[in-house]
């Protein structure tokens, strides 16, 4: 039996499929929001846009208007204080592929890792 102060929650036996439910899907609700992270950090690193930023010399402020987004959103994304949703990540990085800038994946040059570069 499992008391908690004067009440009495039940016994392990009958609680046991329920808690074991609970914490699997706990397991399976974490583990969406990490692959989502990663997904969504794969689509653009917080240092390819200070990067891509720096090549067509936009501040945070030139940024987040030209991607029709918070000035708070891109500078919290830029100092990797939170991932912003897919819609901003996009928003931003058409923002920058507008102005002039390549997307480089992880992998896309010999020695490194994500990058950008400037169009020809």
């Amino acid at each position: 039996m499992i008391v908690v102060g004067p009440s009495v929650i039940g016994t392990p036996s009958a609680e046991a499929g329920t808690v074991e439910f609970g914490m699997a899907l706990l397991r399976q609700r974490f583990s969406f929001v990490v692959d989502e992270i990663h997904q969504r950090r794969r689509f653009m690193t917080p240092a390819q846009s200070r990067a891509a930023c720096g090549l067509v010399d936009w501040s945070q402020t030139e940024l987040a208007r030209a991607s029709n987004l918070s000035e708070s959103t891109v500078r919290d994304f830029e100092k990797g204080r939170r991932v912003p949703s897919v819609n901003n990540l996009a928003a931003i990085k058409r923002a920058l592929e507008d102005a002039g800038v390549i997307f480089q994946d992880d992998g896309a040059m010999i020695d490194g890792g994500p990058g950008v570069r400037l169009k020809r």
